[in-house]
């Protein structure tokens, strides 16, 4: 996945807004963008769901990886 001028771009070619880079998931699982923007995930490809989780949980292993044993962000 490609993320170029606020828009994420699919293996498959599908493009996807998201104001600063920002995806976010509810605890219902509902995706969303930017800090108030819902995705109509119904136009997604099981392909483009893949790729944005495995992106996704990559970003939070990047942030556990940040993490001295103190606690602060390196």
């Amino acid at each position: 996945m490609l993320f170029k001028d606020d828009y994420f771009i699919f293996k498959t070619g599908h493009r996807i807004y998201a104001n600063n880079g920002i995806i976010g998931i509810s605890p219902s699982l509902e995706i969303s963008e930017g800090y108030d923007g819902e995705l109509d995930t119904s136009t997604f490809s099981p392909e483009d769901l893949h790729e944005l989780a495995t992106y996704m949980i990559q970003k939070w292993e990047d942030v556990k990886a940040s993490i001295s044993k103190n606690g602060e962000r390196r």
